[in-house]
């Protein structure tokens, strides 16, 4: 019996992520989602732009994402749902995520260290 791979950090911040969207009452394309993890600024995503979500993976790119995607897809994590009257795709956690205890994603706080070049003598 072939034993499942455990999670990435960045497949549990995806799964995190839809549920994020689900408690806002949205949901995504696979486009749509790694756009917003990426922090992409394109007309679609500018009402998103103060979102949780927007550029929290930016790190990694949006082909990468879209991948994880899809493998949570085949791994049954994550369902397509289509839409007809809108033509599209969009991604929901399936039954298989309310085992993971999900929580919902906090916005990323940025802490710079502030940069010490010079200092008074004698201080």
């Amino acid at each position: 019996m072939k034993r499942e791979k455990p999670l990435s950090s960045a497949q549990k911040t995806i799964l995190r992520s839809i549920y994020t969207l689900a408690l806002e009452g949205q949901e995504a394309t696979i486009e749509g989602l790694s756009l917003l993890l990426v922090g992409k600024y394109v007309p679609e995503t500018e009402p998103y732009r103060d979102s949780k979500l927007f550029g929290y993976l930016s790190s990694i790119s949006g082909k990468k994402i879209k991948g994880r995607i899809h493998q949570l897809i085949r791994e049954g994590y994550v369902k397509l749902i289509y839409d007809h009257k809108l033509d599209a795709q969009f991604v929901t956690l399936s039954e298989k995520c309310l085992s993971l205890s999900l929580n919902s994603l906090e916005k990323k706080t940025l802490s710079r260290k502030q940069v010490v070049l010079f200092r008074r003598k004698g201080k």
